[in-house]
């Protein structure tokens, strides 16, 4: 037994170097073993995003949904407030009228059931707010039509009608002078005491003599100096073919200026309603040129 000899360990087992076939067998052990951790891994990556989706359409669901309950919200606004645009002055107005009969009379306000008492002081305010300034619209929408409207009717007449009658005494110069004859107080008091004893009618004195004490007697004249006489017939027949546009009081002075022609030969000279006429135009023609620009 002792005399016995051991084997020799030789090869690539004696180096201590595994063997090929073993070393695959292990890899291939490794790779099985490592297969079910990458699996594991994408399905958690996975998960994860199925999970993040979710929870963004759930979001968006809910920001869907917020967005609809505000578009609902204020189409509902919306609809109250046309409402209340629509409805006409004299219903609002009887809607204010019914409930402060019903709060100011005892008996009516006991027939209104319990659970509707709490709302009509709120409902008066309401209705009375709203009839203030449906009102206060109809006003100013009014005023602003009307404003419109005169603005419209100033310019028509400033170019239909001022502008060709300013437009006669471009080339025609008039020169006007006038007088006092009663300046003082005591002139006119004079003139008082005199038209007192004048007429037999005691009333009728009194009523001419109050008169003279305010009178101070001014008188006015004129002339065209050069450029043509004064165009009476050329206003008369513009104001009448422009009479659409002519307000009243132009047509009173041109009817005064035309009358006052008859039997008054003045030798070239303006009488006072012709004088007063031309005074008109020109102020007339001013104002409206500030105004309508």
């Amino acid at each position: 037994m002792q005399g016995a000899q051991r084997p020799k360990l030789g090869g690539t087992a004696a180096r201590g170097v595994a063997d090929p076939s073993a070393r695959k067998d292990r890899r291939s052990l490794a790779a099985q073993k490592g297969r079910p951790r990458e699996s594991t891994l994408s399905e958690t990556m996975r998960g994860s995003r199925t999970l993040t989706k979710r929870r963004r359409d759930a979001y968006m669901a809910f920001r869907v949904e917020a967005d609809m309950e505000a578009a609902s919200g204020l189409t509902a606004s919306q609809k109250l407030i046309d409402v209340a645009k629509g409805a006409p002055a004299w219903l609002l107005i009887a809607i204010v009228l019914v409930l402060s009969v019903i709060l100011a009379v005892p008996s009516f306000y006991a027939l209104v059931p319990k659970g509707t008492r709490p709302w009509i002081p709120l409902a008066l305010v309401a209705a009375g707010i709203l009839a203030f300034c449906l009102l206060a619209s109809l006003t100013t929408a009014r005023v602003s039509e009307q404003r419109k409207n005169t603005r419209e009717r100033d310019r028509q007449r400033l170019i239909g009608i001022y502008r060709p009658l300013v437009a006669l005494f471009l080339t025609r110069h008039v020169t006007t002078c006038s007088s006092t004859g009663a300046p003082r107080l005591h002139h006119r008091i004079e003139n008082a005491a005199h038209a007192l004893g004048h007429y037999r009618r005691w009333t009728v004195g009194v009523r001419r003599a109050f008169r003279a004490l305010f009178d101070h007697q001014r008188s006015e004249s004129g002339e065209v100096e050069f450029g043509g006489g004064f165009p009476l017939d050329k206003i008369v027949e513009l104001t009448t073919t422009k009479a659409a546009v002519a307000d009243g009081e132009l047509l009173e002075h041109v009817r005064r200026a035309h009358r006052s022609q008859y039997g008054d030969p003045r030798n070239g000279l303006l009488t006072e309603e012709e004088i007063a006429l031309f005074y008109y135009i020109q102020r007339e023609h001013e104002r409206l040129s500030r105004r309508c620009g």
